[in-house]
């Protein structure tokens, strides 16, 4: 925001100032609602795609499925701090921005070689890296501080969490469609990474 360094803002100012906020904090809420939603889009494909890729074996498929969420965890674990202190010294945009080229690579690798084992293991990593790191809750929670305070702050942030709950409901509604649709699992990354 601009802030005239001469006398401070009239009234007319600070009121495009706060609609300025409000458009830009929906616009940050929009960006999580369509992370969200493409990372819950393959949710109920994968279980049948690893079950496939591990010749139907239910155990080696959850195990897998495990492994995955497990390396995600462990990258974000290791990597938040330091794209903490980017976002900081760069600002938000870029990765907002960048992120999600992960996602499309992991989700594209997927769905290009939905059978080989190690492309689904580092394109599912990849995926969920780009999408959570890129529009989880940790950077649009900073973003939104960032942006807002006190009341404001706290209406955002009750209105983050309903963008959880419905990029959940709405990946997960998408995903089974386009499985009916197409009758093939590995189309949900298609969509995840298209969107």
């Amino acid at each position: 925001l601009h802030y005239p360094s001469r006398g401070g803002m009239d009234s007319a100012e600070r009121a495009e100032a706060v609609q300025l906020k409000a458009k830009q904090g929906r616009l940050i809420l929009v960006h999580a609602l369509l992370h969200l939603t493409t990372l819950c889009i393959p949710g109920n494909a994968e279980t049948i795609l690893f079950q496939e890729l591990v010749g139907g074996d239910v155990v080696r498929a959850d195990r897998l499925l495990a492994v995955t969420m497990s390396a995600n965890a462990a990258i974000e674990f290791v990597l938040a701090p330091t794209v903490g202190r980017l976002t900081d010294a760069l600002g938000r945009k870029p990765f907002f921005l960048g992120y999600p080229t992960y996602g499309v690579v992991g989700w594209t690798l997927m769905f290009l070689f939905p059978r080989n084992y190690w492309v689904v293991v580092i394109g599912r990593t990849l995926g969920w890296v780009g999408v959570t790191m890129g529009g989880g809750t940790g950077i649009t929670s900073v973003a939104l501080s960032d942006l807002l305070s006190g009341a404001e702050l706290a209406k955002a942030n009750s209105e983050f969490f309903a963008v959880i709950g419905a990029g959940v409901l709405l990946g997960q509604v998408i995903g089974d469609n386009i499985m009916i649709a197409f009758g093939q699992p590995r189309c949900v990354y298609t969509a995840s990474a298209s969107a």
